[in-house]
């Protein structure tokens, strides 16, 4: 099954909603945290076949606000399987 890793950096009061928006989606593994500077990072294992959707998602909830950022990366292995 192939995998993208998508990292965002979404405003910080919104990573406690992230898990929710992305819950009809195949995602593997989901990992939030909050820096200093009041943003959030998101960073989410999911299905390539999902991927753009998730991305698109992203966008629409958090393109408007001047550190978001989304970076997709397509994934060679993971552990565990």
């Amino acid at each position: 099954m192939p995998l993208r890793l998508l990292e965002a950096i979404v405003p910080g009061e919104a990573v406690e909603r992230i898990p929710a928006l992305i819950e009809n989606f195949r995602v593997i593994h989901v990992r939030t945290s909050r820096s200093a500077e009041a943003a959030g990072l998101v960073t989410i294992l999911v299905d390539a076949n999902d991927a753009e959707a998730v991305s698109d998602l992203l966008v629409s909830h958090f393109g408007s606000h001047d550190s978001f950022r989304l970076i997709l990366l397509p994934v060679e292995a993971t552990l565990p399987v």
